[in-house]
């Protein structure tokens, strides 16, 4: 398989009872006990269905992150809305995070050719002035709040924003992105005009070195 350059999978110890397939990409690595995926059937079937499914969960490295890394909103475990950088792998957004090598300056960098590529997406809006779907491409949705006053241009000024992933992000007035939470998006995070403006002051900070 191997995707392109920088990949890599080897299988360890095959003749043994817990053989491991472990793929890497440039600094980053996932093991996989194979047992665990295919049971005793090691054909060569087994493993590349094998490699297909976890070569998207390795980790992002930090070269992979410089070449196709978007900012996005996230949260972490107490809810709390936060920037992450994510890249496009297959059907899912794959989170970066700082490795071993990654150095204050690294970081930095990465930041900030993120917030440049987030300022050439193409952002519009699907619905009316009280409830739409942002859409962006090339990358994520949520990479929009990067630059607010682009969504007031799109119509969106003074709205709440419901995010519950890098895709799935709804403007509109808060009244109604409550009500959509409570019946349908029960794990989305609703956002303030305020919040968007500090969340977008925040990742220009990251973006020049600032924590």
């Amino acid at each position: 398989m191997m995707r392109s350059r920088g990949w890599h999978a080897e299988l360890i110890d095959p003749d043994s009872a817990d053989p491991i397939l472990l793929i890497d990409h440039d600094e980053r690595f996932v093991r996989v006990p194979l047992n665990v995926v295919a049971g005793a059937d090691l054909t060569d079937g087994a493993v590349d269905a094998t490699l297909e499914l976890w070569a998207d969960l390795v980790p992002v490295s930090d070269p992979e992150a410089a070449e196709a890394a978007m900012p996005s909103v996230g949260w972490d475990f107490a809810g709390r809305p936060g920037w992450q950088l994510v890249v496009r792998r297959a059907q899912r957004w794959i989170c970066w995070d700082t490795g071993p090598l990654t150095t204050t300056a690294i970081e930095g960098r990465l930041w900030s050719r993120a917030l440049r590529r987030a300022a050439e997406q193409d952002v519009r809006l699907d619905g009316d002035r009280r409830c739409a779907r942002l859409r962006c491409t090339p990358g994520p949705a949520a990479a929009a709040f990067a630059w607010p006053a682009r969504l007031e241009r799109a119509g969106a000024a003074g709205h709440a924003a419901l995010v519950c992933g890098p895709d799935v992000v709804y403007l509109g007035e808060a009244s109604l992105l409550r009500r959509l939470r409570s019946t349908e998006l029960p794990y989305g995070i609703l956002l303030r005009t305020a919040q968007l403006h500090a969340m977008s002051a925040h990742l220009r900070a990251l973006a020049h070195g600032g924590r």
